[in-house]
């Protein structure tokens, strides 16, 4: 039976049990949410022992290097040594505005008190209740964070959302996250799906692009319900502007009866050329990067932000 050892406390790791598990079942309380590896809220860092590739599924290089990984998704083989990052929701943001964009798409904006990149994600913390998002907006031109938050009706970060008011206070992580726009290759055609609220970072990305003179196609692919899709006008206003931007509507029972690789073989026929960034449900991402890949697409083209409900 592996142990970890954290905060001088050795902990018993019960077969087929996550690290998660073995330490609320001891009363230790750590920041968690979906308990599928999507959030990232439960966040670890190991500073003895081996942790298993499976445990840091959809964190950073960088991240992966210094020993991060998802305690939810962490099932040790031997014994390690664990501390909390410091990546606390320590800094404290006003609430901008809030507003129902659709009936499932909360906009969330609030102050900005750190730096940031469109396309990294954060941590939001409201009276304890934590989830992480990626940001919309695009620096200098929106100086605020900007947050999609996808509502559920079991959503319990989305109903707390609902009920903040303009100059309320809550607090957010550093943002991180390597789903940004790449300027040093201003000729590449850049390919983004999101579903629903994987538009967010999509936007601040395409934003962040067209202002850097981006020369290459941009082609975004929005997948969600006819009656969810949000943004439609400000997307109309940018692709009017900018010839090189292409916007595309699937319904999610266009992708069911659609063969997506098909669709990516007529439209984008030279797909290896591309740089490709998927946003939105875990099911989802699995499917377009394993369909890119067919295609020819390679890992260091790939940058994905996959979602949870709130």
């Amino acid at each position: 039976m592996a142990k970890v050892n954290y905060q001088q406390r050795k902990i018993d790791v019960h077969q087929n049990d996550s690290v998660l598990t073995a330490l609320l079942e001891q009363g230790i309380e750590i920041p968690y949410g979906c308990r599928a590896g999507i959030c990232q809220a439960c966040l670890m860092q190991c500073t003895a022992g081996n942790i298993l590739p499976a445990a840091q599924q959809g964190l950073t290089q960088q991240q992966k290097e210094d020993g991060y990984f998802l305690a939810c998704s962490c099932f040790p083989q031997s014994d390690i040594t664990i501390r909390r990052p410091d990546i606390a929701c320590r800094y404290e943001s006003t609430v901008v505005d809030v507003e129902q964009l659709t009936a499932q798409v909360l906009r969330l904006r609030l102050t900005s008190p750190i730096p940031f990149q469109p396309g990294q994600s954060l941590l939001v913390s409201i009276n304890g209740t934590q989830r992480r998002f990626s940001i919309a907006s695009s620096p200098p031109m929106q100086a605020y964070i900007e947050l999609h938050i996808e509502c559920r009706p079991s959503g319990l970060f989305c109903h707390q959302a609902q009920k903040l008011n303009q100059g309320d206070k809550v607090k957010v992580s550093s943002a991180n996250g390597d789903c940004i726009y790449q300027s040093s290759s201003p000729e590449q055609s850049l390919l983004l799906v999101g579903s629903l609220t994987g538009l967010a970072p999509l936007i601040g990305l395409i934003q962040k692009a067209l202002a850097f003179g981006h020369k290459g196609d941009i082609n975004l692919i929005h997948i969600c319900e006819n009656n969810q899709f949000y943004y439609q006008q400000e997307l109309r206003n940018l692709a009017l502007k900018h010839q090189n931007l292409n916007i595309h509507r699937l319904t999610a029972s266009d992708m069911i009866t659609a063969d997506f690789s098909s669709l990516l073989k007529e439209s984008w026929s030279q797909l290896q050329q591309h740089q490709l960034y998927f946003a939105g449900s875990k099911g989802l991402i699995k499917q377009l990067a394993r369909q890119a890949f067919l295609q020819g697409a390679k890992q260091q083209q790939l940058h994905i932000e996959p979602f949870t409900a709130s």
